[in-house]
Formats: C-alpha cells, structure tokens, sequence
C-alpha cells in the first residue's frame, strides 16, 4: 500500500480556528449552524510541509457541565475532505488528539454518528471506552472515550456500556473512575 505522509498543525484557539473551519471545512459536515465558543482546531495537511493541502480539521471544546472540571473537553467537529476519505485518516485524527489530551491528565469525550467511525471505536476497547449511556435508544448518537492505559480495559469488570438499541457512546477518560463513567453530555 502507498504511504501517506501527513503535516498536524495547531490553530489559534477561537476566531482563528472557526475562520479555517468556515472556509474550507464547513460545507462538508453534517452539522450546520455556530460552533462553540471556546473552538480548538487542528488542520491536517497533506506532505511533510506545514503549507499541504488541506486533508482533515478536527476541533475541541471544553466540556461545560456540573461535575466536570477545567480539564474535559469533547470532540466538537471533525471533517475529512472526500478525496481523502477511506484511508482512516477520521478515527487516527481523533485518536490521537484524545490520546494527546488523556497525556495531559484531561478527560475527553466524542459523541459520533457515523457507523463507521462507531464501528471502529467498538473494534477498539484498548483505546475507546463506551459510556454507561452506550447504543442507549434515547439517543442516535454514538460516543467513546479513549483510555489512558489499555492494560486497564483488562481489569475491569463492571460491565460499563452494555449495548442498547442505537448508537454508541463513550469517554476517554485519564484515569480509573474519572467522569466518563457517567452519561456523557
């Protein structure tokens, strides 16, 4: 198979991120409408150079909500351009920012509705951790979480996630009995 070689580049938190995000990867996402306001975005660009053509943005926000602290944040957008699509350049992107941020003793969450994208978080449980409200019916979502350590998926044995009708969800959590042994947002 070809290799393909990738330049990752961190935008400016904010207008800066929301101005790459309505330029050129807003059109070919499922979402319409404001993004939040605390945006953080990452541009994928083809090559080894930080001027590629643009392949894939992925963007975070913080998690706002009771019971969360400063450090939780969730997978807010993620866009492939199409001529760059089946190559799983979505779940390595979102990957490795959820491991980036788990590093850094943050908690992160991602709610997708994309079969494929939930297919390979559920192929996955080293990396994405479902959340108690997993393929439950009330929502057509499908969120994971990443895990810090996969040596921990091993020892547990509570039986978080258990499989609903729809949708699958989860947490990326940074350590044993963080939030996202919660209902995610």
């Amino acid at each position: 198979p070809p290799v393909l070689h990738f330049a990752l580049r961190r935008l400016e938190h904010g207008a800066p991120s929301r101005e790459v995000w309505d330029d050129v990867f807003e059109e070919h996402h499922y979402l319409k409408g404001a993004v939040p306001t605390g945006f953080h975005g990452v541009v994928l660009r083809e090559g080894n150079e930080l001027d590629g053509r643009p392949v894939a943005f992925h963007a975070i926000a913080n998690l706002v909500c009771q019971g969360f602290g400063k450090n939780a944040f969730r997978e807010s957008r993620m866009v492939v351009l199409p001529e760059a699509q089946g190559f799983g350049i979505g779940p390595r992107l979102s990957d490795a920012v959820g491991q980036r941020l788990v590093d850094d003793g943050c908690v992160f969450y991602s709610v997708t509705a994309h079969p494929r994208l939930g297919g390979y978080r559920e192929a996955h449980p080293e990396k994405w951790r479902p959340t108690s409200s997993n393929k439950k019916v009330r929502t057509a979502n499908m969120t994971s979480s990443i895990r810090k350590d996969p040596a921990k998926k091993r020892k547990r044995a509570d039986g978080d996630g258990e499989a609903g009708e729809e949708g699958a969800e989860g947490a990326l959590a940074a350590e044993e009995g963080a939030p996202a042994e919660g209902d995610a947002p």
